[in-house]
């Protein structure tokens, strides 16, 4: 395991610590980051860094458990005498057990002209022009956990809390079209993973949108 020394040039083969030479990027809707220096004298500079740092090596085994979701994806090397190296090595995963879910919710204006009917909250009837609101809901969240892909859409469970929909404008029409699923659905599942040594993490960007039951025609 590689030991932290802050004012001598490594004696032996065994990865310092320098001083400061840990940073973290805490994301609210990505993969949480770090960036970790360390020195070392090696006449492979390569090969070590391959050893101790090659990518999907867990953190946890270099800076203890508490960093076992974090996993090695890059590094740099660069040589500060004759055979002594530095490498900063980035990590990316999950800093915490679980990261909570960030949610965007979009509101939209769409535009309709179809069929006969009554315009809603009045007695004025014919062809209808019109606008309604488009509700979508986007959440992102890393975890361990691989979400379900074998689901309906009108089955999927939103990974946080859904917001109010609208009431619908078109139970007057008289040429309708019935949506079929309707409700809250899910349009969209993305996965981005890291596979790591011992563990996978799971970058999940879900995405909702609400569908009237009765449309124009």
């Amino acid at each position: 395991m590689p030991t932290s020394n802050h004012t001598h040039w490594p004696s032996g083969t065994t990865p310092i610590l320098a001083e400061n030479g840990i940073r973290f990027s805490v994301s609210e809707s990505g993969f949480d980051t770090m960036t970790m220096k360390y020195y070392a004298r090696t006449d492979t500079p390569i090969a070590y860094a391959k050893t101790n740092f090659d990518v999907g090596i867990s953190v946890g085994t270099v800076l203890g458990v508490a960093y076992a979701n974090m996993f090695f994806n890059g590094v740099s090397i660069n040589q500060d005498g004759s055979n002594i190296y530095s490498f900063e090595a980035q990590a990316a995963g999950l800093l915490n057990a679980s990261q909570p879910v960030k949610r965007t919710v979009s509101s939209k204006i769409q535009s309709y002209k179809t069929g006969l009917g009554t315009v809603p909250g009045t007695s004025n009837t014919g062809e209808i022009q019109g606008q309604y609101i488009n509700l979508s809901c986007t959440f992102h969240q890393v975890t361990t956990s691989f979400p379900n892909t074998a689901t309906r859409p009108e089955n999927a469970t939103p990974l946080g809390t859904l917001p109010s929909p609208p009431s619908n404008p078109f139970t007057s029409i008289t040429t309708p079209i019935y949506n079929f699923p309707y409700g809250w659905i899910q349009d969209g599942l993305e996965v981005e993973t890291i596979n790591g040594a011992g563990a996978t993490i799971y970058l999940v960007k879900q995405s909702m949108v609400y569908i009237y039951s009765v449309m124009p025609g």
